[in-house]
């Protein structure tokens, strides 16, 4: 499965955006049966750049 969500805007700041990245994460992770064991990749991108992997750490 995969899925995209909005974090925010340009004119957060990138405390903000991290914070929001963070929420959205931990929600996901709370709703899935094994938790981050379900996550198999993590990438974050501006809507026109290119895409970056995060490292997930079970």
């Amino acid at each position: 499965m995969t899925f995209h969500a909005a974090i925010g805007t340009a004119k957060q700041s990138q405390e903000e955006l991290a914070a929001n990245a963070m929420e959205i994460y931990n929600r996901v992770i709370s709703k899935l049966e094994r938790g981050v064991g379900n996550i198999r990749s993590l990438f974050i991108k501006t809507s026109m750049g290119p895409a970056q992997r995060i490292e997930v750490i079970n």
